[in-house]
């Protein structure tokens, strides 16, 4: 690869930093503004909305949320058995930041903003 193709690829790579960090803050600042943020699943304890990408993603992520604060994260549902005799389960939420790379973010981001401009569409600001 020649000098200038590395250097057009460092360019690259710190414009999408740059608009990364730039998309989180108006990811932030969108979700801040719903007012009535949805419930995950018709879950009463958790609010997140669950982003489903047009494009193939990396195997293992699991379900991918964005937070009342904007946070880009993994979201995994603990089952917890209730005492002997009880019925049914109950369930602990485990949500953990994503550490993206930034093309990555890019369209996590995207999805994100989506969904809060939809919800915030439909009565949630």
């Amino acid at each position: 690869m020649s000098i200038a193709a590395k250097e057009g690829i460092n360019v690259i790579e710190d414009e999408l930093s740059q608009l990364a960090g730039e998309l989180r803050h108006v990811l932030a600042e969108k979700a801040r503004r719903v007012r009535t943020f949805p419930a995950f699943l018709g879950m009463a304890t958790i609010q997140a909305i669950e982003l489903e990408l047009d494009v193939p993603v990396p195997v293992g992520r699991g379900c991918v949320v964005v937070t009342p604060e904007g946070a880009i994260c993994s979201l995994d549902l603990v089952g917890i058995l209730g005492a002997e005799g009880a019925v049914g389960e109950e369930f602990v939420e485990e949500l953990t930041e994503l550490q993206l790379p930034a093309e990555e973010y890019v369209i996590y981001a995207r999805a994100a903003i989506k969904l809060l401009d939809e919800a915030m569409g439909a009565g949630g600001a």
